[in-house]
């Protein structure tokens, strides 16, 4: 496929993806309220397709989910999806993971939402990321429907 159609096409799955989901401002945060936290922030950057960075400049790891690398196959796709679906700017619903309170190596491990989406779900329902069964067992969502690879 012609590189430079890449691209545009990816844009275009983004915005579809946009309108068949109804987007709308969540009413209440939408997180577990036990363990970890779970506060309401604005989307800095998109460092990778499974970590961004908020306002407050830390490091956020998208929790079961395994996207390529920038420098590997489909990576540099999987970011420009997740910056289509959740453009810098956008306020965020950041949930930590209960089970990964011991983070990543320079961040949080969460489930984050944006504009009435869970990231992690769409990165993995559309193909941009997978399911990172490594951490299966110490996960509060490896019951969510997108980690099903997890049970």
């Amino acid at each position: 496929m012609n590189k430079k159609l890449i691209t545009p096409i990816i844009l275009g799955v983004a915005v579809a993806v946009m309108l068949v989901i109804p987007i709308s401002p969540p009413t209440q945060l939408q997180c577990s309220n036990d363990k970890g936290a779970c506060y309401e922030s604005t989307l800095l950057t998109v460092i990778d397709g499974d970590t961004i960075k908020n306002s407050d400049n830390n490091s956020i790891h998208f929790s079961l989910v395994l996207a390529p690398e920038l420098d590997e196959n489909e990576g540099e796709n999987s970011k420009i999806f997740l910056e289509a679906i959740c453009p810098i700017g956008s306020k965020i619903t950041v949930d930590e993971d209960d089970g990964q309170l011991q983070g990543s190596d320079d961040g949080i491990v969460a489930q984050v939402h944006c504009n009435g989406m869970s990231m992690n779900a769409e990165m993995v329902f559309n193909n941009y990321a997978m399911v990172d069964v490594r951490h299966c067992d110490n996960s509060e969502f490896t019951f969510e429907l997108w980690a099903s690879e997890c049970k």
